[in-house]
């Protein structure tokens, strides 16, 4: 099926700015150096945030929306 309006939803977070300081640390990106659960899920919410920035950019001329949204706030393992 076709669609007149394709769009890509990206499912990340407000969390993204618990990496505002560091960043994505591109050397040590599976983190086997150092761990920390919360600045790690902040980095991966906010690469999903440049991944639909990235998509906007490159497709946005032929018609595709890149969408990034934030579902709100469950209570996870991550944070119990």
């Amino acid at each position: 099926m076709k669609s007149n309006n394709p769009r890509i939803i990206i499912l990340s977070s407000v969390a993204h700015f618990l990496t505002y300081k560091n960043g994505i640390n591109f050397e040590d990106i599976e983190c086997k150096q150092y761990y920390n659960r919360f600045q790690s899920y902040g980095t991966s919410k906010l690469a999903l945030l440049l991944f639909a920035h990235e998509l906007h950019l490159r497709y946005n001329r032929s018609g595709l929306i890149s969408i990034a949204v934030h579902p709100g706030v469950i209570q996870t393992e991550i944070t119990r």
